[in-house]
């Protein structure tokens, strides 16, 4: 991951983003195309695109919140596709 061969793509999943947001804001700073899926797409979902999940497992509280637009932030920053 120090020099990759672009383009990379990611793939992380799993049920919270408050587990994995540290890995998070350090992929986007290395990768291409960050694809998230899981529970975890359905904080993303809720949180920035303000779209309905049905009774999915969601991270509710601020802190995920925050954590969410902040990754979809700095993809922007860094030309990520999400």
């Amino acid at each position: 991951m120090g020099n990759p061969i672009k383009p990379v793509a990611a793939i992380i999943g799993g049920s919270k983003v408050s587990d994995k947001i540290l890995l998070l804001e350090n992929l986007i700073k290395k990768v291409d195309s960050l694809f998230i899926g899981g529970a975890m797409a359905h904080s993303f979902l809720i949180h920035i695109n303000n779209m309905q999940v049905g009774k999915s497992f969601v991270e509710k509280d601020e802190k995920t919140m925050n954590a969410c637009f902040n990754v979809i932030e700095a993809a922007k920053k860094n030309n990520v596709k999400i």
